[in-house]
């Protein structure tokens, strides 16, 4: 009688004894597992030993160019599972939800010869799909889609399964960010549980920050990228281009079905209530950002601003409230307004003194001498745009996350007579000019700058 192979007993001892693999039976990931084996025994009458021995023959017999899974790489808040869901839905593909293993794992494995750690983790996979609906019929022939978040895994899934494809799912971090803090409550109790309500959004927001950097730095990306509001604005057709984009085709009738048996609308109606809703509105629908109080958005954009612009969403209004600058802009526009380059400036806002609020400078000429005009700078290759004529018009300047924007830029502004607002948070600059040098300067968000690493108390009120 021969040895049975190493992964046949790695998955025998790990699904009768979670706990030696992770260490706690206190541990999320056991209580998890445990969870997603009770049920699944339950549900298809099975023992944990035929569970684990049918495991066993289907990867034995799995095709790996038919059964190659799919990944969808996030960060926990950016809807996943609502993602997974419609894929599993529209495209055959089995939702294994979120698949882990013990973090110092995921480093042995690929000490192993390649091939058993693929079957081990592909018997793991398809243990969790029992929960969300799976056969231990189809064992042999599912397709899955593991959502375990966590970019930094791309690189481990790269050499485990070269042939298999990666998605990358992003979503406004403010967005993010708030959903995780105050929609589900549960995670408190397992971690942060002393921090107060603004302190735990601060934590999650710095990781949302620092899950985009690490992004940012990998060497090997993902294969798509995807965007939440994607879903939301344009459903049936992100679904569709998605699965295309991985060599999967599905009709338009079936992606604009799907899209709307998954839409919120749907499932907070009296119609979808008898239909999965997942973690939809766990623990309350989440406020958006654009809602909370003043203090609460400034920090999350003080602590996020490179991830927010790096993924190609719009910078908020992070001042408060200033007064207008008593200094006149000259009359006339600058045709240089006209000319600046689409790499540097992302957007000119303006509002006059008769206005609330922000809105996009369209038509050059409507500028009035006494108008506000805000400039947000993209991290090109940074040039002063405009020159001296540009100068004076200036009355809010945001570079916000702009590594490229360091203290040459800066100097070459100049004197901005007229800047009341300068937003510098987690740019290249290094010291923020003083009120001397910008006489009309009422409030500078330095936050991220090595003079003020971090995010300071002052940020509540960001004085």
């Amino acid at each position: 009688m021969t040895t049975p192979p190493d992964w046949k007993q790695w998955v025998r001892d790990y699904f009768r004894d979670p706990v030696s693999a992770w260490g706690d039976i206190r541990e999320r990931q056991v209580v998890k597992l445990e969870s997603v084996i009770s049920i699944a025994l339950k549900r298809h009458g099975l023992s944990r030993d035929s569970f684990v021995e049918s495991l066993i023959a289907a990867v034995q017999q799995r095709a790996p160019d038919q059964t190659l899974p799919v990944y969808l790489v996030n960060l926990g808040g950016c809807g996943s599972h609502w993602v997974s869901r419609m894929m599993a839905q529209s495209a055959g593909l089995m939702d294994a939800g979120e698949v882990y293993l013990p973090q110092r794992q995921y480093a042995e494995l690929r000490t192993q010869d390649r091939e058993q750690a693929a079957r081990m983790m592909d018997a793991t996979e398809l243990a969790h799909g029992l929960l969300y609906g799976l056969d231990p019929a189809d064992f042999a022939s599912a397709r899955m889609v593991n959502s375990a978040h966590g970019c930094e895994k791309i690189s481990f899934y790269r050499w485990l399964r070269p042939d298999a494809k990666v998605i990358h799912l992003v979503r406004d971090p403010r967005d993010r960010t708030m959903s995780v803090s105050f929609r589900k409550a549960e995670y408190r109790a397992y971690e942060a549980t002393g921090l107060d309500d603004f302190e735990y959004m601060l934590s999650k927001a710095r990781r949302s920050q620092s899950y985009w950097d690490r992004y940012s730095g990998l060497r090997h990306k993902a294969d798509v990228q995807v965007s939440y509001e994607d879903f939301r604005k344009r459903g049936p057709d992100t679904l569709r281009n998605m699965l295309a984009a991985i060599g999967l085709e599905i009709s338009t009738e079936v992606a604009a079905d799907v899209s709307h048996r998954n839409s919120p609308e749907f499932l907070r109606s009296t119609e979808g209530m008898s239909a999965e809703r997942g973690n939809l509105d766990q623990g309350g629908v989440a406020k958006s950002w654009r809602d909370m109080e003043p203090n609460y958005r400034r920090s999350m954009h003080a602590v996020m601003a490179r991830a927010i612009s790096g993924q190609g969403y719009a910078l908020c209004d992070c001042f408060p409230q200033s007064p207008a600058p008593t200094a006149a802009a000259p009359p006339g526009l600058p045709q240089v307004l006209a000319k600046l380059p689409d790499e540097v400036v992302s957007r000119y806002d303006v509002k006059s003194a008769a206005e609330d609020g922000w809105h996009p400078l369209k038509d050059r000429g409507e500028l009035e001498p006494g108008d506000r005009v805000r400039l947000v700078l993209r991290n090109g290759d940074m040039a002063l745009p405009g020159g001296d004529a540009l100068r004076p018009w200036i009355t809010d300047l945001c570079a916000a996350g702009l590594a490229k924007f360091g203290d040459e830029p800066l100097a070459l502004l100049g004197r901005l007579e007229r800047v009341v607002n300068l937003d510098l948070a987690c740019s290249g600059v290094r010291c923020a000019p003083s009120a001397t040098q910008l006489p009309s300067l009422a409030r500078t968000n330095t936050s991220g700058l090595p003079e003020a690493l971090g995010v300071p108390g002052e940020i509540r009120d960001f004085q």
